[in-house]
């Protein structure tokens, strides 16, 4: 889990960015990534806990909803991204 401790939220998120990061792609976000991350954080808006989406024709293989806290949300949405991540994806 990547929960944090910190005081008011904008610290909670930096930390939080920080340890995903450190989590994922095992280094910490240089300055521009991290601005960039809390930028999304901030800006991402997640869909309604009222509206559902449509489920993929294969199916899925996770067993846990998405959180109805819309902050939480984005912090899920933000580590799906981060799974994207060029450095995760590619072998060197």
């Amino acid at each position: 889990r990547l929960l944090t401790t910190a005081a008011d939220v904008a610290d909670e998120d930096t930390a939080f960015v920080i340890a995903a990061f450190e989590t994922v792609l095992c280094r910490q976000p240089q300055q521009k990534e991290l601005l960039r991350c809390l930028e999304f954080l901030q800006a991402s808006q997640p869909p309604s806990p009222t509206v559902t989406s449509a489920a993929f024709p294969a199916g899925g293989t996770s067993r846990v909803e998405p959180s109805s806290d819309r902050h939480q949300r984005q912090r899920e949405d933000f580590v799906h991204v981060l799974l994207l991540h060029n450095d995760f994806v590619t072998i060197r």
